[in-house]
């Protein structure tokens, strides 16, 4: 794993401007030939109540530029809430939020005019809502078909807006619980150049399956997916590399598997150079790809 954007979930202001503050010093500390910690990834607090899934409700609240200012400087004047300085919009790369809820439109002016990528999640708008918020701006939709509408007949919802569009990204859970296989690969036949693979990995990420502890809740872990107690999906415990073989052996088309956890994610950050430049003054061994042996798939170093 060459980079990681690392996501913060809905929780009170305090603990997540500490643990913004904590990220800003790790990525100081970057080592070269280590994985990068990118800006990290809000995921809320301004999501939409009835699709918060695994999001605490007492730390949801409603969008407005006082509520981000209070979480993160840099928008305007003085820091506004508790926590102190230390914490701006560069330690930010990406933000989740609902764009049909009232105050959404200014948030997502702001973030934009700080080069923060924004994406629709945990929201209930419709393709019209959608349409809106894709013309404001907001660039991705954070985990395809979980928490939001799916493809309806009668109403194509934001995925059907997204796709149609061309150049929103689909962040996709591939563990095959989340989403089911055939609803995967439909989508990135659909959209090939858009699909984004996402990991959707929380605390108890690489542990066994069983019962852990996650904030002062319970997860279950069973196949790699975490369930809150009350069978709410959480998020899951794989690799994000466990995610591509898995797509890739649905889908039989690695090629668009690997695209999307290493090429197209970069493009959603703004980094549009060629693969060509990306490969430039990097090692042979470190240069990888796929192929096929034995019905499996394997790495090789590229020849």
């Amino acid at each position: 794993m060459e980079a990681i954007c690392p996501t913060l979930v809905t929780c009170a202001v305090d603990p997540l401007r500490q643990a913004l503050a904590v990220l800003r010093q790790a990525r100081t500390a970057h080592q070269p030939g280590r994985c990068r910690l990118l800006g990290a990834h809000l995921e809320g607090p301004f999501l939409a109540p009835a699709r918060r899934g695994a999001h605490p409700l007492e730390h949801l609240c409603p969008p407005s530029l006082a509520a981000l200012q209070q979480r993160i400087d840099g928008f305007w004047g003085p820091a506004a809430g508790p926590g102190g300085g230390g914490v701006d919009a560069a330690d930010i790369a990406l933000v989740t939020l609902a764009p049909e809820l009232e105050g959404a439109a200014a948030v997502i002016e702001a973030l934009r005019d700080q080069g923060i990528v924004v994406s629709l999640g945990h929201s209930a708008a419709n393709e019209t809502e959608a349409l809106a918020a894709y013309d404001a701006g907001v660039a991705m939709v954070t985990h395809a078909f979980n928490a939001m509408a799916g493809l309806g007949h009668r109403e194509p919802g934001p995925i059907a807006a997204a796709t149609l569009r061309g150049d929103v990204a689909l962040g996709l859970i591939a563990d095959g619980v989340h989403v089911a296989p055939a609803m995967a690969v439909l989508l990135q036949r659909l959209a090939p150049q858009q699909v984004v693979l996402v990991s959707d990995a929380l605390a108890p990420y690489g542990l066994a399956e069983g019962v852990h502890r996650w904030d002062e809740r319970t997860l279950i872990v069973a196949n790699g997916s975490c369930r809150l107690e009350d069978g709410t999906l959480a998020g899951v415990t794989l690799p994000l590399l466990d995610g591509v073989r898995r797509l890739a052996s649905w889908s039989g088309q690695p090629e668009w598997a690997i695209a999307a956890a290493t090429v197209l994610p970069r493009r959603v950050l703004g980094d549009r150079r060629p693969v060509q430049e990306l490969l430039v003054g990097r090692r042979l061994p470190d240069c990888l790809r796929w192929s096929e042996a034995g019905g499996e798939l394997d790495w090789q170093r590229a020849s």
